[in-house]
């Protein structure tokens, strides 16, 4: 992969977070984070900027028991 600048970085991981990348450059992103100190920095400022911005969660108890008596009993009682 060719070098990429600080902004290119930032703009191909801002896609790849948001899923807005091609395959290839999927391909590409995850390669230069295993090779690349800078490009796992940027990543990470990215997703705790992603982090900030997420609502925050109801209650952990009420949301369990809503996704556990939305799945249909009757598929798993034999």
């Amino acid at each position: 992969m060719k070098h990429l600048s600080v902004e290119d970085k930032r703009r191909l991981g801002q896609l790849y977070i948001n899923g807005g990348c091609t395959m290839e450059q999927e391909q590409s992103w995850e390669s230069l984070l295993l090779e690349d100190a800078e490009a796992m920095d940027i990543h990470i400022q990215l997703l705790s900027s992603v982090e900030l911005n997420l609502p925050d969660m109801m209650d952990s108890i009420q949301f369990t028991d809503d996704v556990m008596n939305s799945i249909p009993v009757h598929l798993y009682v034999k």
